[in-house]
């Protein structure tokens, strides 16, 4: 039976020096940052990326869509980014970027913008835009309202059905 091989203090702490450096070395981001797909770290993570932990326990931001599939403001993967909506790429990863801005920065569920987003939509930001959300009960149906005149400035021209 062999003996067991004891480590000197010197051995056990150069040892855990070297394991310090090694960790550190491999801890990419800094305390209170996210580690993006690229190993780039920022410290946000914004909607619709999702906020998620890596193999480390470290904090990462994720892109949930497949490679050829576009991040929509609303947080789905689709395979394309219809009108009017802006195909983007960054960071090697394809998004739907919303067109509204100025005075008409709300974007609603038919694809227009408008000045105001108002109940019982509520307003919801993507990637510094804004988009009037439909919140309600999910066994609701929202359909525009075709006898609203003023859609879609400054009233709401939804009609609720159950």
């Amino acid at each position: 039976m062999t003996k067991p091989h004891s480590f000197s203090q010197s051995q056990i702490f150069k040892l855990a020096i070297f394991m310090l450096f090694a960790y550190s070395a491999f801890s990419s981001c800094a305390s209170g940052e996210f580690e993006y797909w690229n190993t780039t770290c920022l410290t946000g993570c914004v909607f619709p990326l999702v906020q998620s932990t890596n193999g480390a326990g470290e904090p990462s931001c994720v892109y949930p869509c497949a490679s050829n599939e576009f991040l929509h403001y609303n947080g789905s993967c689709e395979a394309s980014c219809p009108s009017p909506l802006i195909p983007t790429v960054e960071i090697d990863k394809q998004f739907c970027d919303i067109p509204c801005s100025g005075t008409n920065k709300y974007l609603f569920p038919d694809n227009t913008c408008g000045s105001s987003c108002t109940a019982p939509m509520q307003i919801a930001q993507a990637r510094g835009a804004y988009f009037c959300n439909f919140t309600c009960d999910p066994t609701w149906t929202l359909y525009l309202n075709p006898f609203t005149a003023a859609w879609p400035r400054n009233r709401i021209g939804y009609i609720f059905i159950k």
